[in-house]
């Protein structure tokens, strides 16, 4: 066996072993059982925007668990056409080319925390929506196993490991380092590359270090803090929740944060 190799094969198997991964199935079952339990569906059509989409893959979940949703993509990646969801539009998310009130509903994954939860971004993303229309949020949270594997990442025996694995790949040719992401944990590796992309760095390990440099310091670290944010926005019965490494939805006081994904925030926009 090569050391190239034996390497890649050992390069912290033990971070990947314990991480139960991010599945979009999952967490469209997730997300639609969350709100059908707590009566935010109905039998009606819904018109969803799905902000920072990546290639629309939630998306279609989404519609197969629950299909009265018709959810258009934004995002501002130019992904390959035969990769995206039937409704993607490229477009700046910050700045939306739809009038006002324009959709029932919104819902983002994870998007909104890299773009330092900015509360002009978040008016933009709710002046489409119609009053009474639900959002439905995504967010990075402090404790959650998505951070804590970019920590880990970026560790100081992570950094060291890592500079060894990249010395087997000359002339920056990553390919073989991002195929034993993917094969270690595929939808993990998606994960990075995605975000690789939107924040336009030159390796998914780029990203592990923004997660932890830059992201980890703009989240929100309460439930209160969170309330507090969309309340000030406009909206209303705010309910603040975790998302679990099963990708249910629970109470904040029924999940330990050692357990915790992310946050999942859903409301509804004020009547004006």
């Amino acid at each position: 066996m090569s050391a190239q190799k034996s390497l890649v094969q050992t390069f912290n198997n033990q971070l990947w072993d314990n991480f139960s991964p991010s599945n979009r199935m999952e967490l469209a079952q997730g997300v639609v059982g969350f709100l059908k339990d707590h009566d935010k569906l109905g039998n009606d059509t819904v018109e969803m925007l799905n902000l920072g989409s990546g290639v629309g893959t939630t998306s279609s979940c989404l519609e197969k668990v629950y299909p009265f949703f018709r959810i258009t993509d934004i995002d501002q990646i130019p992904y390959r056409k035969e990769l995206m969801h039937e409704r993607y539009l490229q477009n700046d998310i910050s700045s939306l080319p739809f009038r006002d009130a324009s959709y029932d509903a919104l819902f983002s994954s994870y998007t909104f925390s890299y773009l330092g939860n900015s509360e002009r971004v978040m008016q933009e993303w709710l002046r489409v929506l119609r009053p009474g229309g639900g959002a439905y949020f995504v967010l990075h949270a402090p404790n959650s196993a998505y951070l804590q594997t970019a920590r880990e990442m970026t560790s100081a025996n992570m950094g060291r490991d890592f500079l060894n694995l990249i010395k087997q790949y000359p002339n920056s040719d990553y390919n073989g380092l991002y195929r034993w992401f993917c094969e270690k944990n595929f939808a993990w590796g998606m994960a990075f590359k995605e975000e690789q992309k939107f924040l336009s760095y030159a390796h998914e390990i780029q990203v592990c270090e923004h997660l932890v440099q830059v992201v980890a310091r703009q989240m929100f670290h309460s439930e209160k803090e969170v309330a507090h944010f969309f309340e000030s926005l406009g909206g209303e019965d705010i309910s603040v929740n975790m998302l679990g490494l099963d990708f249910v939805a629970r109470s904040c006081q029924n999940l330990a944060e050692a357990q915790m994904v992310a946050w999942f925030v859903v409301f509804r926009k004020g009547l004006e």
